[in-house]
């Protein structure tokens, strides 16, 4: 029966429209791992028919068919970012159960189950920034990794716009798709060649908005994540996060600094190192790239809430896909902390 029942939802599987389900926004060979998404398990793309895991996590409940992500169109079937691992479910074995090898019929947990509460995005608060492509003027690319600090306002790094590359016109919500719409930008305002304030013509709603930290929630944290975009011909791909770690200010004196930043020190800037090496990428693809992204510095708390520590200081363009330290600005000091009360209040001068 369970045979059965696992056969027709593979059916169903497979006769899925191709816009049934989301696309990643670049296409894979079977058996590359898939890029991650939020509230999507870790996962590597494969045929829908040699992906026993999609059907038990639509048995469990924990996904639907439309949730299944497509990552690309195989010789023979359709590709599908299919789970490393099954849903934590408890299962029995059986020697009279006709269930496939190693999958036994699903039984109920001791305690009733439970409406699961809807989990928040990861790292919701991630903005990108589209600019005109300079070389055709008639398209559009996005770069840079940005976070929303009031409905109207998101804050980036001093090199996302300027005159290393022309200004953001519009900011856009989300990590992954389906990103909220692009937001036109009305103002750009410059802080110490280190920070850039982007005011919108509208807002997103409220519950996107970032929280800042205090000095207290890096001592006391759990751990420190940095998030952005991987990077194409200083274009954005897929997000993705690394986790760092807090390190004595003077082991950045070798940082190379082509920017005129101004006032770095141990108050208004961090140094952190990546605890491990960006992935080697081939030739040509996406790199993960720290401060060439401008990613940003989240801590994670004990009780796994977040805030917003700071953003990679833009001392070059250059990538880290080492554990070479790097410097992140802090938003908590008492310089960028007042700079950005005074411009959220509607107190600071624009230019």
């Amino acid at each position: 029966m369970i045979r059965k029942q696992l056969g027709l939802l593979l059916t169903a599987l497979m006769t899925l429209s191709a816009g049934a389900y989301p696309k990643l926004e670049i296409s894979l060979s079977e058996g590359e791992p898939c890029p991650s998404r939020p509230g999507y398990p870790e996962s590597r793309c494969l045929g829908i028919k040699n992906c026993s895991n999609v059907e038990l996590y639509i048995k469990s409940g924990n996904m639907t068919l439309y949730d299944v992500v497509g990552c690309g169109i195989g010789v023979y079937m359709e590709l599908v970012c299919c789970p490393n691992k099954p849903p934590n479910l408890q299962t029995v074995s059986s020697t009279t159960d006709s269930s496939p090898a190693g999958v036994g019929p699903m039984v109920p947990e001791s305690e009733p189950k439970q409406k699961r509460k809807p989990e928040r995005e990861p790292y919701r608060h991630v903005v990108s920034l589209q600019y005109l492509n300079a070389l055709t003027f008639d398209s559009y690319v996005m770069r840079c990794t940005g976070v929303l600090l009031k409905e109207n306002f998101a804050l980036t790094s001093a090199a996302c716009a300027g005159s290393f590359i022309a200004d953001p016109n519009h900011v856009r919500l989300g990590l992954s798709e389906p990103f909220k719409d692009l937001l036109e930008i009305d103002n750009i305002t410059y802080h110490n060649n280190d920070l850039v304030l982007l005011h919108m013509s509208h807002g997103y709603s409220r519950e996107f908005i970032a929280e800042v930290c205090k000095q207290v929630d890096v001592e006391n944290r759990l751990k420190l994540i940095a998030v952005g975009f991987s990077q194409k011909n200083e274009e954005n791909c897929s997000w993705f996060e690394r986790e760092v770690t807090n390190v004595t200010f003077d082991s950045c004196d070798r940082v190379s600094i082509n920017r005129p930043v101004r006032g770095i020190d141990n108050i208004n800037h961090i140094c952190v190192s990546p605890k491990t090496a960006s992935p080697r990428s081939p030739p040509g693809s996406c790199v993960e790239c720290l401060r060439g992204s401008a990613s940003i510095l989240y801590v994670i708390r004990p009780d796994g809430s977040d805030c917003v520590a700071g953003i990679a200081t833009p001392t070059s363009k250059s990538c880290i896909i080492t554990t070479h330290p790097l410097y992140y600005t802090s938003l908590f000091s008492p310089i960028n902390s007042r700079f950005l009360n005074d411009e959220l209040s509607g107190s600071g001068s624009r230019t």
